[in-house]
């Protein structure tokens, strides 16, 4: 969460990713005015992180953000790590993205 904040105000980042944020502790409001590209990702049986509670926190937060679901992952993505890293680097590495 540190990092993605100061990320979200740091001009030599140019997009953000959060794993499992969890959002029943910390408030996202901080990305409510940032366009830099945003990635979520977040297992559907996360209890840090519910799906419900991100989808909320998303409707206002800024776009472009994407959220990927991943079904049967919890907040430690044993077993999924591999799509974990895919979606990742698909996101950091698309066309405009930071290398």
């Amino acid at each position: 969460m540190v990092a993605l904040a100061a990320g979200a105000d740091d001009a030599r980042v140019e997009r953000l990713v959060a794993i499992a944020p969890p959002v029943g502790w910390f408030d996202l409001s901080f990305l409510r005015t940032t366009e830099k590209p945003k990635l979520f990702v977040a297992g559907d049986r996360d209890p840090y992180c519910p799906m419900d509670a991100l989808e909320r926190t998303l409707e206002a937060v800024a776009e472009p953000h994407e959220l990927v679901r991943l079904s049967g992952v919890d907040h430690f993505f044993f077993g999924a790590e591999a799509e974990v890293a895919r979606h990742v680097v698909r996101f950091v590495t698309a066309e405009g993205g930071s290398r």
